[in-house]
């Protein structure tokens, strides 16, 4: 075992024993120690400590969904965090909205893609440029050429 396998192992192991004293204070149920835990998690590799963070704890914000969605290696895991997400009628944000679009594209899953381009189409976030760009590069990699110009001409409709 390398040196950076054992260091990760150490900052897991003692990542571990923090989130147990947090929820040994009660501590765990705040929305800052939520995402610290399910970043932690994250960037140590390891999703069933994040995920676990995300579904057992009722009422989680949504940017704290947006840190585990973001993170390039849970694609699957994403996906089912996703499902949560929709089935939950959460609320996104922008930052949501880009990030949902950006694991579609990369995933070349256009069925989930075109949902969520329907929930934003019914909410209240704006169509920036950035949403348009995470949008038009989400049916591109899907290879829905003619769905991107569409979202093109939209936003150039608007001004």
């Amino acid at each position: 075992m390398g040196h950076s396998s054992r260091l990760n192992i150490g900052y897991l192991l003692l990542g571990r024993q923090f989130h147990e004293y947090l929820l040994k204070f009660g501590l765990g149920f705040n929305q800052y120690m939520k995402a610290a835990l399910v970043c932690l998690y994250s960037m140590l590799s390891d999703v069933v400590g994040a995920v676990e963070v995300l579904v057992s704890i009722p009422q989680t914000d949504t940017s704290t969904y947006n840190m585990f969605v973001v993170e390039k290696g849970f694609l699957d895991e994403a996906l089912n965090i996703i499902r949560k997400m929709m089935a939950d009628d959460m609320v996104w944000n922008k930052t949501t909205y880009i990030g949902m679009f950006g694991l579609c594209a990369r995933l070349k899953y256009s069925e989930l893609g075109n949902q969520v381009h329907n929930k934003l189409l019914k909410s209240d976030v704006e169509l920036d440029v950035s949403v348009c760009n995470a949008m038009v590069k989400m049916y591109r990699n899907c290879g829905n050429v003619g769905d991107a110009l569409n979202v093109l001409r939209a936003y150039k409709a608007r001004d």
